[in-house]
């Protein structure tokens, strides 16, 4: 099975820069693209599988952090890797993502470098064993 990336962005802009960062750097990865919560939760529902989510944390209806606590309650996503990413997170606001449910925090703007070598990583990654945490060197130092 091809590693999947689900991407969940609002701003247009954000999703079509998104788009050409990970489809030049990862060609052979598949891409879903979704805006909106109804969209992303319909699509969880129905039983897709994705290999990781990638989850803007302020998206209109919802924040990342309900969002990531409402799919870690769906059985088959309790393992999927997720990361949030946003420009305007507190300390407390990316600890809160992670305790409930995050794997992965990227503060905006995150520098292309930082992104590829960490994304080029996650399909040798265990996810959530131990719920182990790997995150921006930002919120490294927040936690220590």
């Amino acid at each position: 099975m091809a590693f999947s990336l689900l991407i969940v962005e609002d701003d247009p802009d954000e999703m079509a820069l998104l788009s050409i960062i990970f489809r030049k750097y990862f060609p052979s990865w598949k891409f879903l693209f979704l805006s909106e919560y109804d969209e992303l939760m319909d699509f969880l529902t129905n039983g897709s599988i994705v290999s990781f989510i990638l989850l803007d944390m302020h998206l209109v209806v919802n924040n990342g952090t309900m969002i990531v606590s409402e799919i870690r309650q769906l059985h088959w996503y309790t393992q999927i890797p997720i990361a949030g990413y946003s420009s305007a997170c507190s300390p407390s606001a990316v600890a809160n993502f992670l305790e409930n449910g995050g794997d992965y925090f990227f503060e905006k703007p995150y520098s292309l470098d930082e992104i590829v070598a960490q994304l080029k990583e996650l399909p040798y990654l265990q996810p959530n064993t131990n719920r182990t945490i790997k995150t921006h060197t930002y919120l490294q130092s927040f936690r220590s």
